[in-house]
């Protein structure tokens, strides 16, 4: 890599970061990963599963330990988080519990004899107010729910906003918030994503952001989707299966009710990497049976259960994890992997071996020189 980025981008700018390159905020975005990217020259952001204030305050503490470069923190926004607060108040309809109990017996699974408690609802406020005082200077939050007065109150504190958008209501909705960038998700991605495939999503939300910076994601894992990105009018990407691989990544998922000491299982972890290496694209779906929302995981029985005809609506996003948890945690007890949810987007058959995250944004970053010298032409 020569010693002049010829990637330097707004993006670079925006965020002061040496390369175009994000890590998504998921959950296993924990503060080894996030400092590995940012002091690989790219750009952190710590992910959505912070339990509650105080471990979000440790992990942020954490984060300034191993690096002093800016990173953001990707939280819910308040009213969204109301939302599922007052859904998992609800009590769960009878139909759907006797599903759920229907394909325990069906797959051979008893009741979980290790249940932890459960735990109380975090106030996303708090934990924004957390990220305000501890000085984090940007706050990621989903598909244009974030709120002008959060809004306001965010830039108070000195703090950019960035929304994650999966189509252009989203932005519509966004701009008179007065939010400062977004990140444009594409129907490839894992996790949480929109309907609309990145090709047709990027250039679309470029034009409707009317100048404000516009990170991609969905379906970006090389150099090649980096160039891509940027030739739609993206000013960078946001990766996360690309991560999957990388050590510093935790490989946990606040789907299962764990205890602490449970997070970090040698089977569990071994059989998800494994999982990940062996999966090819067309082994990820979009399903709403494991968060109530559109998550695109690894396919396995228990999520293709509920495309079954007979099966029941999924409920919303604060009550579907209430509904089977008690399933997947009995799953996990059992180490049923093929019952246990894998988050990962279309571009996981790309990924066959174990990474750093330096080397993911190092090898990103040289193909997408060489790509951008392959297609260059020639001047009169």
């Amino acid at each position: 890599m020569t010693s002049k980025n010829p990637l330097h981008t707004k993006m670079c700018d925006f965020f002061d970061c040496e390369y175009p390159i994000m890590n998504a905020g998921m959950d296993v975005a924990g503060p080894e990963l996030v400092a590995a990217v940012c002091n690989a020259g790219g750009f952190g952001s710590l992910g959505t599963g912070r339990g509650s204030p105080d471990l979000l305050r440790r992990e942020i503490r954490r984060v300034k330990e191993l690096t002093d470069k800016p990173f953001a923190v990707q939280l819910m926004s308040p009213s969204k988080g109301r939302v599922n607060a007052i859904a998992r108040d609800q009590a769960l309809p009878e139909e759907h519990v006797l599903f759920v109990k229907g394909l325990q017996e069906e797959f051979s699974i008893p009741e979980p004899k290790n249940m932890p408690p459960k735990k109380e609802p975090v106030d996303p406020m708090e934990l924004l107010e957390v990220a305000w005082d501890e000085d984090v200077p940007f706050w990621i939050c989903f598909f244009g729910s974030a709120g002008k007065e959060v809004v306001d109150e965010a830039h108070a504190h000195g703090v950019k906003v960035i929304n994650s958008v999966g189509n252009t209501r989203h932005v519509e909705k966004c701009m008179p918030m007065g939010v400062d960038a977004f990140v444009a998700t594409g129907y490839e991605g894992g996790a949480h994503r929109g309907d609309v495939g990145s090709m047709a999503l990027i250039p679309q939300v470029v034009d409707a952001a009317d100048g404000k910076p516009v990170m991609a994601a969905g379906g970006i894992a090389d150099g090649r989707g980096l160039v891509a990105a940027l030739a739609l009018g993206a000013v960078g990407v946001t990766c996360g299966t690309a991560f999957l691989l990388s050590p510093e990544c935790g490989i946990w998922d606040t789907q299962i009710a764990l205890w602490e000491h449970e997070s970090n299982q040698p089977w569990y972890v071994d059989a998800f990497k494994k999982q990940l290496i062996e999966a090819k694209d067309h082994d990820t779906n979009p399903s709403h049976a494991v968060s109530g929302g559109p998550l695109r995981t690894l396919n396995n029985d228990f999520t293709g259960a509920w495309k079954r005809p007979e099966a029941p609506a999924t409920l919303a996003m604060g009550q579907q994890p209430m509904l089977i948890r008690d399933s997947l945690r009995a799953a996990f007890e059992n180490q049923r992997l093929d019952l246990l949810p894998n988050a990962a987007g279309q571009i996981i058959g790309m990924l066959d071996h174990e990474r750093h995250a330096s080397q993911v944004i190092y090898e990103m970053m040289t193909e997408a020189v060489q790509v951008l010298e392959r297609v260059s032409l020639p001047q009169n």
